[in-house]
């Protein structure tokens, strides 16, 4: 792992553990979202989050944290917040039950 990819790390994790209670809130989020729509984003979770007066700032990128709750779609979408200047997100998916045993 590079030095960079060290930092970004404890970054996220210091922002996770300082936003623990509305991170928790998010992800919980992302979950009824992704089964209503299948499919989710964290600007999704974001304008959900809006509607509660919650910010999350950097902890936003660890909604959809390494786990066995969430596949990455292979796809981007553009990001709509006027505070992302309109980077690529990616596109989130509940993972399907793994075998234990496979």
């Amino acid at each position: 792992m590079t030095e960079g990819q060290l930092l970004r790390d404890e970054g996220k994790a210091l922002a996770a553990e300082r936003r623990a209670e509305d991170l928790k809130i998010a992800q919980e989020l992302a979950k009824l979202l992704a089964t209503r729509y299948a499919t989710v984003t964290s600007d999704d979770v974001q304008r959900q989050l809006a509607k509660r007066s919650i910010k999350l700032g950097n902890a936003a990128g660890s909604i959809f944290k390494p786990s066995a709750d969430w596949d990455w779609t292979g796809e981007w979408a553009q990001s709509t917040r006027p505070s992302a200047h309109a980077r690529y997100i990616k596109i989130w998916k509940r993972s399907e039950p793994r075998d234990m045993w496979t």
